[in-house]
């Protein structure tokens, strides 16, 4: 009887599952969304290894084509204007695969932007969807901005929006507490949404690749604002 309570025990925490998955996801959530979903899968399937790489969501779509990947997460600007068979695209996947995030500016909780100012942009690497975005809604605005800092780490733009060197643009559930964030504001234009969505393809998941896919699911799924 013990050696069977044993044998059911070890298939419940996954032992007897192991295996190499090869997982691409942006930089926002690098720190705001994969440690503890990693932490939580690690004590349940500890034999089962996650490689991780952290880049732009352009980037993570080119090696993903290119076959680097076994499952990526990637943001995607979901547009008014998107045609009907993208639309419909979207809205035949599973819907366990994606969510859809509010994007919002991010600023230094006492950092105040004036409004005759030219705005001052903290951002990722040209090929970035927030950057992208970002851009084109003030060119459509009429509005004048400058890019003031970029870089390919999280932390540095962190880091550079605390200092007080300008504002940036995240998805609502990655914005640390410590930091102001909104919408739009008198100065500041209403912001659009991403879709954050994992891609995989599902006749060539092992059962250690399924495994991620679920814990990334319902990491998805229950993604709230953290300090970072």
């Amino acid at each position: 009887m013990l050696e069977i309570n044993d044998e059911i025990i070890n298939k419940i925490r996954g032992e007897n599952i192991s295996g190499k998955v090869r997982l691409g996801i942006p930089n926002d959530f690098e720190l705001a969304f994969l440690p503890k979903v990693l932490r939580s899968f690690s004590k349940t399937y500890p034999n089962i290894s996650v490689e991780v790489d952290c880049e732009i969501s352009k980037v993570i779509q080119q090696r993903y084509q290119q076959h680097f990947y076994d499952i990526i997460l990637v943001m995607e600007n979901i547009n008014p204007t998107d045609s009907r068979d993208s639309r419909d695209s979207r809205d035949s996947r599973d819907s366990r695969d994606y969510r859809v995030e509010q994007l919002e500016w991010v600023m230094a909780h006492d950092y105040k932007l004036e409004l005759e100012d030219c705005i001052p942009l903290i951002t990722y690497p040209q090929g970035c969807v927030y950057r992208s975005m970002t851009e084109t809604l003030l060119l459509s605005k009429g509005l004048s901005y400058k890019i003031v800092y970029t870089s390919p780490s999280l932390l540095g733009l962190l880091s550079a929006v605390e200092a007080g060197l300008g504002v940036t643009v995240m998805a609502h559930s990655t914005v640390p507490s410590r930091m102001k964030s909104c919408n739009y504001s008198p100065i500041l234009p209403p912001l659009g949404q991403v879709s954050i969505g994992l891609y995989y393809k599902k006749n060539e998941l092992g059962a250690a690749a399924q495994r991620v896919l679920d814990f990334l699911r319902a990491g998805i799924a229950n993604m709230e604002k953290n300090e970072i």
